[in-house]
């Protein structure tokens, strides 16, 4: 029986297995050309994303602050804004000084904490949480006023509800809640450990001092005596008040100051009252209603008034109205005060008052020294000085819109 011829198309040659593999190759040639193009174009399109992403994020970048190698850029500053409540603030004038505040309280923070890092000073976290909840849970008001008929009762447990009700209210954080709080109680603990570093004796050489401060320059018709100023607290600062004399109609006349010295010192020769000169001769300063400023040693009459002061204080004879001490409150603007001591002990016992002054004097002084070598860039550096940071009125309105718009 003839043998049946097998179809030749059922075979798999070389050949035709040459061409399936070409086939094969050129498919996955073109589904390769076709995935790079695929992903280049999607590179292309997460860099064009990634790009107008960063360049939204750029400003939150801006560097604020700087204290040696820490810096704040404005994402933190924004952040910092929530949590000193700039919300709450809602004149725009307000808004702006409360910004330049927080800005400030950043700077101090810092000083403060990289101060206690060199003493070893820490926060604990339970620390942090009894502020929080003394803060956010004020002690009961009847408790205070006796108003607790059952005294033995277990007082409510504080929580951290109203808390986190201001959290969201202000759109706060509270991580860098807790931040500002840790840092706010080192300051505290710093003062605790200079007060052990710092003596202060319990006592000095003082006087005991009486003084007039005047201005010669005066309206046309008046004494020195009815020109009235401003204090800020401080004797030796001193601001100008308009009155209600209308300027333009007025003339200014300047005084002798000797010859007001000479008038003042004669009545006082004529066993005038003290008080009686200081109401119609002085302006008005902090100090002294009367003219009787006091007992005091170097340090405090200097921080009050001027080293020159001290000087004629501790070296003119007892009873004795001094000269005319030139003051410059204001630049161009020259005052006088005129003083007698009427008593001085070499070792007098300082009262309360001066001690905690003195005390707060070194206190500062030791400060000053510790974080003397600091280097601060900051916002209110001139630009002449090529500083890093130029932070200008509008960026930090900027900043505060951002912390508004949580």
């Amino acid at each position: 029986m003839a043998k049946k011829k097998e179809h030749s198309e059922w075979l798999i040659t070389k050949g035709r297995l040459s061409r399936y593999q070409r086939e094969q190759k050129r498919r996955r040639l073109i589904i390769s050309i076709g995935s790079a193009i695929i992903a280049i174009v999607l590179v292309i399109v997460a860099i064009g994303i990634y790009q107008d992403f960063d360049n939204d994020r750029e400003p939150y970048r801006q560097t604020v602050l700087k204290v040696n190698d820490v810096s704040f850029d404005m994402d933190y500053y924004i952040e910092m804004l929530r949590v000193y409540g700039v919300i709450f603030q809602q004149d725009p004038t307000q808004r702006y000084s409360a910004g330049t505040m927080v800005l400030e309280n950043i700077k101090g923070l810092e000083i403060g904490r990289q101060l206690a890092s060199m003493l070893s000073i820490t926060v604990a976290e339970e620390e942090i949480d009894t502020e929080i909840l003394k803060r956010f849970n004020p002690p009961d008001q009847s408790d205070d006023e006796g108003e607790n008929d059952n005294p033995e009762a277990t007082p409510e447990p504080k929580d951290f509800q109203q808390f986190e009700r201001w959290l969201d209210q202000t759109g706060a954080s509270e991580k860098y809640y807790r931040e500002r709080i840790s840092a706010e109680l080192l300051g505290p603990k710093i003062v605790d450990h200079a007060r052990e570093l710092i003596e202060v004796p319990e006592e000095m050489e003082q006087v005991h001092l009486y003084g007039i401060l005047f201005d010669t320059a005066v309206e046309s018709g008046t004494s020195a005596a009815t020109t009235t100023i401003s204090t800020s607290g401080s004797p030796a600062i001193i601001a100008p008040v308009t009155s209600g004399t209308d300027s333009a109609s007025s003339t200014i006349e300047t005084l002798d100051e000797n010859e007001i010295r000479d008038a003042i010192a004669t009545r006082l020769e004529e066993s005038e009252d003290f008080a009686t000169l200081f109401e119609e001769y002085s302006l008005p300063f902090a100090g002294s209603e009367d003219g009787d400023l006091g007992w005091g040693p170097r340090e405090i009459v200097t921080q009050y008034y001027s080293d020159v002061v001290t000087d004629v204080a501790f070296k003119i004879d007892l009873g004795i109205l001094s000269g005319p001490i030139p003051v410059t409150p204001f630049e161009g603007e020259t005052m006088y005060y005129v003083i007698m001591v009427t008593e001085r002990e070499d070792s007098r016992p300082l009262d309360d008052d001066i001690r905690t002054l003195m005390e707060q004097s070194a206190i500062t002084d030791w400060y000053n020294e510790q974080t003397s070598n600091l280097e601060i860039d900051d916002y209110q550096d001139d630009p002449a000085d090529d500083k890093d940071i130029v932070l200008e009125y509008d960026d930090i309105n900027w900043a505060i819109q951002e912390a508004l718009d949580y």
